[in-house]
């Protein structure tokens, strides 16, 4: 698939007649109405709006669009009808004109990517996945801090060296070469880069993992990466913004031991409720600012040591806190 048709897709806006927002956060779901539905259930009884007077709230008090997105191919009539009432009754879905499937997570995020500049004049573009915990408050100082560093894809990355049992259509590319990415649970780019991706007329190179596909069209952009860990925490604690109930993460930095599909609603309550009781959790990120050094002067230097301590395992918010107290 090459990126003309991407391209003739924004070709139909006119730039100014997109609003303007500091971010716009997808959060992946799947058109099942069974453990999908119960997922997007305790999101909502969360941390996600509850409906489309909250997303219109959210929009107008901190810039940020939030929905939910699904593939809306291949579906039964019966989920259509389930979805739509669903959307009727909790706010709309970001529809993307491709059919959900776990090996091809690359194509819903290019399709994401183009509806979203399509619509919006996003200076961020964040996808989360529907088993994540995310503190709203603290993700508009989060983007201006990526933003005041010009970070072009942050997220928590991984590390490792590529073999074939892990990376079965990837191996010929990458040979022996360490990879990094941004583990796919929650990671973000800037509208702009996107933007750009889309006028390329190159082709993509597609990998079966989209967080994999996703870092290397990063490289290809020659973009400056950042690796966030308050986006991996592991508890409530201060600096968190993104708590993964399950992820490609080594299993002591995730909020949930148990099954993935079986356990994250009940463990998305369990977590809010814990949350809710913490001190800094809730307030304006810049109330609890005092906490962090001047992020901007000691990122660089930090951003080095983090790169160390990822290969000696530090994984989450404690290698993040490690390295303020270190300061």
């Amino acid at each position: 698939m090459h990126l003309p048709p991407f391209a003739a897709a924004l070709s139909l806006v006119a730039p100014d007649e997109r609003p303007r927002v500091a971010a716009f956060i997808a959060v992946f779901s799947w058109p099942q109405t069974g453990q999908a539905f119960e997922r997007r259930k305790s999101l909502r009884e969360t941390w996600f709006p509850k409906s489309k007077l909250d997303m219109h709230r959210l929009q107008q008090t901190s810039g940020l669009v939030a929905r939910m997105a699904l593939g809306s191919h291949g579906l039964s009539q019966e989920s259509h009808d389930a979805l739509h009432a669903e959307a009727k009754e909790h706010g709309p879905f970001l529809w993307l004109p491709v059919q959900d499937s776990k090996e091809a997570g690359f194509l819903k995020v290019l399709a994401f990517w183009t509806e979203v500049i399509c619509q919006y004049d996003a200076r961020f573009i964040l996808k989360a996945d529907d088993d994540v915990y995310v503190n709203l408050e603290k993700v508009p100082m989060l983007l201006k801090q990526w933003d005041a560093l010009e970070v072009g894809y942050g997220g928590c990355f991984l590390s490792k060296q590529a073999k074939k049992e892990d990376w079965p259509h990837e191996i010929s590319y990458f040979k022996d070469d360490l990879t990094a990415f941004a583990a796919g649970h929650f990671y973000g780019v800037p509208g702009a880069a996107v933007h750009g991706l889309v006028q390329l007329a190159a082709p993509f190179r597609f990998f079966s993992q989209e967080d994999v596909a996703v870092a290397n069209w990063m490289k290809a952009l020659d973009v400056e990466f950042l690796d966030d860990s308050r986006l991996c925490a592991d508890t409530c604690n201060h600096l968190a913004v993104a708590i993964p109930l399950h992820s490609r993460l080594p299993s002591q930095h995730q909020a949930c031991k148990g099954d993935a599909d079986s356990d994250s609603a009940a463990c998305m309550l369990e977590l809010h409720q814990t949350c809710n009781a913490q001190a800094g959790w809730h307030g304006d990120f810049e109330a609890h600012s005092s906490l962090l050094l001047p992020f901007i002067d000691w990122a660089e230097s930090a951003q080095v040591e983090l790169n160390k301590r990822a290969d000696a395992n530090c994984v989450g918010a404690a290698c993040f806190e490690g390295l303020i107290a270190s300061g």
